[in-house]
């Protein structure tokens, strides 16, 4: 049986932890999961995404999906494309270039994001 979407945040922010913290090679190999606070709800921060440089990304929990806020590569994010997917947005907030990934399903695409902001 098919499970149905996954749009908790808190779940959501787990399996993009996971992604990164599952390839020891490839584009994603030199990201790692840092400064995790496990019971992150809320909107509150859940990890950093860090590489050889330092943090790349911080990753906030919300309600129904979990936000990346970028601390650079922030034009490698604005120019990536997702396709006509509805479960995964870029905007600016203020200074920082923000991704929301709203599924399960859009885990993957976020991880392509990161890996373009880390190049």
């Amino acid at each position: 049986m098919v499970e149905g979407r996954i749009t908790d945040g808190r779940r959501i922010a787990q399996l993009l932890a996971s992604e990164i913290e599952g390839h020891e090679g490839g584009e994603l190999g030199a990201l790692s999961v840092v400064d995790a606070a496990p019971d992150a709800a809320g909107g509150a921060r859940a990890y950093d995404v860090a590489d050889g440089e330092g943090v790349l990304a911080r990753v906030f929990v919300g309600e129904e999906e979990a936000r990346l806020e970028f601390a650079r590569g922030d034009e490698a994010v604005r120019s990536a494309t997702f396709g006509d997917r509805d479960d995964i947005v870029v905007h600016t907030d203020g200074e920082r270039t923000v991704l929301e990934v709203g599924s399960g399903a859009a885990v993957k695409p976020a991880t392509r994001a990161l890996a373009a902001a880390a190049a």
